[in-house]
């Protein structure tokens, strides 16, 4: 049996895919790190007798016919896809081209999307025979070895599939209660920078209502928290510097627990393995507000051994979105968790979800007016997104906040899958949408500050730091303007569009100076 893994692109087809090209080395965002749970699978699967691959759609740069074909000419008889709620366009596409090329394939979905979403997945598609529910590692290997041996595989814990015309699950799976019996997951590449993704746990204590960690660990039995030991996670640094001569390393946690007294206890013994066994890599983390509050000294130590970026889950600055978000944290532990950071110089990228379904046009305001008056992204030390980037949350499907949509009578067909609640905050959104559109161009040029970095070019680092404040301050402003136009005026689109147009030429500058900059140092990429 030959069982090939496919990681889908973002977009549609490669000719959509400028915006997250994979060509340019220096370009941070999520294809150019191996997808981990492909690799875990690929890895338990290998390591079981399996000969498995993975295709990387948009490290490859291939479109879906040429997935098709590739999956076709290696004569793969099973194919496991990782489907989510923003790749299914595509995912679709690979899944009827491989059934149209030969029907016999056995095609299975994993992922978040198919363990939240099977019924509605079963009921809509009829190309692809089950989707494999949570944890995949288990299940996968079953799967496999159940068709190898041409026995019954309907029985299986943790799949679901449709026989004539009924849904069939076929029970929950138990978690995976040692992760340290797992093989170290296979990497079908390693980014030219030397990045790449390690996971110390599964599963998160928070209960977000926008994130599907929970609910995804909840189709399975056992407990939903689990962390590998330190030793585990060490000796796969140790293997990966070996290896691959790796210079960073991103854990793929949710949420790099370390509050409590547990995780006090396993950061401190990998800090001294860290320290022991003498590793220099850097390393970048999530961590959520409240842990960096109540951990302050973690951060001290963590710098002593490499921490280098930190993502920091903020979401909101008004405590009536962050109750609505269930985030259980206090704005006040948002904002002393970014003056901690940049107390310690260290950079930071932070996740912000200003829109959601119910909040009113005058909330964004002073959610905007909060960001103002904390002084966020004064220092020009870090490079952050401009707030009009990635600033709505998504219902998707199987999340709580998709219930509420529903229940609440404001689901709709579009990106976000609901409708605005207030008809002022519908348009803002538009409006930033299409603003949007002018500032992320700009901001993918970020790429230039590593390529600075990397070789030590100080002057430029420096002019494209200034530049990416300017970036920042130019973005909220346009946005405060926006509001205040819309709620004191009641401006309408084409009025927008004209602040819109009037903001844009102060962007302009700023990416003649980049692209300059840019220029200066092509010779290094």
């Amino acid at each position: 049996m030959r069982v090939c893994l496919v990681n889908p692109s973002l977009i549609n087809e490669t000719s959509d895919a400028s915006p997250l090209s994979t060509r340019n080395r220096y370009f941070m965002n999520p294809y150019n790190l191996p997808h981990i749970g492909l690799g875990y699978i690929a890895a338990y699967l290998n390591k079981n007798g399996y000969q498995t691959d993975i295709i990387e759609c948009a490290r490859l740069d291939i479109s879906a016919n040429e997935v098709c074909e590739r999956i076709y000419e290696g004569k793969y008889d099973i194919i496991g896809i990782s489907a989510y709620y923003f790749n299914f366009k595509n995912t679709l596409k690979i899944i009827n081209g491989i059934k149209k090329k030969n029907s016999s394939a056995f095609v299975f979905l994993g992922g978040y999307l198919p363990t939240l979403s099977y019924e509605l997945l079963l009921n809509s598609f009829d190309n692809f025979d089950c989707c494999v529910i949570g944890e995949g590692e288990f299940t996968a290997l079953e799967l496999v070895e159940k068709l190898d041996k041409g026995e019954d595989w309907k029985n299986i814990p943790g799949i679901a599939y449709k026989q004539n015309n009924e849904i069939i699950f076929t029970g929950k799976r138990d978690l995976i209660e040692d992760l340290d019996i797992l093989p170290f997951p296979e990497k079908p590449f390693i980014s030219e920078r030397k990045i790449v993704s390690v996971l110390t746990a599964r599963g998160c204590y928070g209960n977000c209502t926008y994130c599907g960690i929970q609910e995804f660990f909840n189709k399975c039995n056992g407990r939903k928290v689990r962390r590998r030991s330190p030793e585990n996670v060490v000796e796969e640094i140790e293997y990966l510097i070996e290896r691959y001569g790796v210079k960073y390393v991103s854990f793929n946690d949710g949420n790099f627990h370390v509050a409590s007294k547990p995780g006090n206890e396993w950061f401190e013994r990998f800090y001294q393995l860290i320290k022991e066994k003498n590793i220099n890599v850097k390393f970048l983390v999530d961590f959520r507000a409240n842990e960096i509050v109540k951990s302050r000294h973690i951060i001290e130590k963590f710098l002593e051994i490499g921490l280098y970026n930190v993502n920091v889950g903020i979401e909101s600055l008004l405590q009536k979105q962050l109750d609505f978000f269930n985030k259980q944290v206090k704005v006040e532990d948002n904002i002393n968790a970014i003056r901690i950071l940049e107390e310690y110089k260290v950079k930071y990228t932070y996740g912000i979800l200003i829109f959601d379904p119910i909040i009113k046009i005058s909330e964004v305001l002073e959610f905007l007016n909060k960001v103002k008056e904390i002084g966020l992204y004064n220092d020009d030390y870090n490079i952050s997104p401009p707030l009009s980037i990635a600033c709505t949350v998504v219902a998707t499907e199987g999340t709580p906040i998709h219930k509420y949509v529903v229940e609440n009578g404001l689901l709709a067909q579009n990106d976000i899958n609901y409708r605005f609640k207030d008809e002022k905050t519908a348009r803002c959104h538009e409006i930033v949408a299409k603003w949007r559109k002018v500032v992320t161009p700009i901001y993918n040029k970020n790429y230039i500050s590593y390529i600075a970095q990397d070789n030590n070019k100080t002057e430029e680092l420096s002019i494209v730091k200034k530049m990416y404040q300017s970036l920042f301050l130019i973005d909220l402003e346009f946005f405060i303007e926006a509001c205040r136009e819309i709620t004191d005026n009641y401006a309408d689109m084409q009025q927008l569009t004209n602040i819109l147009k009037k903001w844009e030429v102060h962007t302009v500058s700023i990416m003649e100076k980049l692209t300059e900059i840019e220029g200066v140092l092509r010779e290094y990429y």
